[in-house]
């Protein structure tokens, strides 16, 4: 039997930054755990280290972040660079050229790769964050296998950004850690992203799409997550009631590239997050169509997509099925609309297991990508016009007495009895 050989990746002193627009790439371990500050890099920005525990199985977890208290903990903006260089490196071994830790590149194309403006202030903010990266300190046992070897490192070993005699950039170059390095290049733990990511502007925005980016795979029912493990995996120094109240916003906003968000409750766990690729919702809703009598109606729609996970497949199920009888009926009744419409005849009763369509969307006003897919609100609309039947216009008033005129009905909590006719002289019943 014939040994694999084993692979080995050729590396040089320097890696030149490749030019031009290529796919967009993060480290999954950065993208999943708390390595970096939700804060936005202003003077009173994180001080404090982050210090996060947690197990996987058999084995303990760790990670620990510090930096100097004049400088503070590299950030969620910072790490663009990071994931720059990731890119960068997994774009040159699918060419199968040789890679470095160390990268130059000149600071226009780094601005143009993580989608920053190339002019005004960039120059010294792309230093600050250098400086960061450099700064801040990590240790964890994260990827340190059976030999259960801590490991301690700078996100930057080294950097240098100088200046020509007239203040002009004469580019950018630095030193990866070796452990993200390997990570990227060795192990290969690397994970596409939209590029619009970098578009975000909130700390939680960035980091809750990085982590649904890593959790999710081809899985077309959705997944949840509960916010109690949110909270804990985020790393925040925010308490959990203002990290649900952020949370919820950006729910409503609905900007995470790909994906749809919800918010909804579980027996036994407390809130979870749902969410969902765009790509499986239900298809859009056809138009209304016209019938012989001019009444418009609307075919019933596609069942929206059920949801499911790993880790709480059996009370999830709860979860998502409709709460109200009203619904299960509705459905019934727009499945019965559509057989009509069909020309097929009535169908024996059956019982069949129901599923949910995504909870109610955020309120009007919300922003919300252009291309947003079908949600649940206008499913649970044509459900209801299909269910709803059609019945002639009641009266907006009665007769009076000796006047023959109209008034208005009394609203049905406080109308009267109304009168039978009697005979002249009779009381009436």
């Amino acid at each position: 039997m014939k040994r694999p050989t084993k692979r080995t990746d050729t590396q040089i002193d320097l890696f030149v930054a490749l030019p031009g627009t290529i796919p967009t790439y993060d480290q999954q371990d950065t993208m999943e755990l708390p390595f970096f500050s939700l804060a936005k890099p202003t003077p009173t920005s994180r001080r404090s280290s982050i210090d996060y525990r947690a197990t996987d199985g058999n084995t303990e977890i760790h990670i620990n972040v510090t930096a100097p208290e004049s400088i503070g903990v590299a950030t969620i903006w910072d790490a663009d660079i990071l994931i720059w260089a990731a890119s960068q490196l997994r774009a040159a071994l699918d060419r199968g050229e040789p890679t470095s830790p160390t990268i130059r590149v000149s600071l226009y194309e780094l601005l143009r790769g993580i989608g920053r403006p190339t002019g005004g202030d960039e120059y010294r903010r792309i230093l600050k964050a250098l400086e960061r990266l450099n700064a801040t300190f990590i240790r964890t046992n994260v990827r340190s296998g059976r030999r259960r070897d801590p490991k301690g490192f700078h996100w930057l070993e080294s950097y240098s950004a100088p200046l020509d005699e007239n203040g002009r950039s004469l580019g950018i170059e630095f030193t990866i850690a070796d452990w993200l390095y390997k990570g990227i290049v060795t192990d290969r733990l690397v994970l596409s992203i939209d590029r619009s990511y970098f578009q975000l502007s909130g700390g939680i925005e960035r980091w809750l799409y990085r982590l649904i980016r890593r959790y999710s795979t081809a899985n077309t029912q959705g997944y949840v997550l509960p916010l109690r493990f949110l909270h804990e995996t985020s790393g925040t120094t925010q308490r959990y009631a203002d990290f649900a109240k952020e949370l919820r916003r950006t729910i409503a906003r609905q900007r995470l590239p790909g994906y749809w968000l919800d918010l909804r409750t579980q027996e036994g766990v407390g809130e979870v997050l749902y969410f969902v690729a765009r790509e499986h919702l239900a298809p859009v809703l056809p138009a209304p169509e016209v019938e012989a009598n001019g009444r418009k109606r609307r075919k019933a729609p596609a069942p929206a997509p059920e949801t499911a996970t790993d880790a709480l497949m059996e009370t999830t199920v709860e979860i998502l099925q409709p709460p109200a009888r009203s619904r299960r009926k509705a459905a019934a009744s727009a499945d019965h609309a559509a057989n009509a419409a069909a020309g097929e005849g009535p169908k024996p009763r059956t019982r069949r297991k129901t599923t949910a369509a995504p909870a109610d969307t955020p309120p009007a006003g919300a922003e919300t990508p252009t291309d947003r897919p079908l949600t649940a609100d206008l499913l649970d609309q044509a459900v209801q016009a299909a269910a709803k039947p059609a019945r002639k216009p009641r009266s907006t008033g009665r007769k009076t007495a000796g006047a023959g005129a109209t008034a208005p009905k009394k609203p049905a909590a406080t109308r009267k009895p109304r009168a039978t006719t009697t005979a002249k002289g009779a009381k009436p019943r």
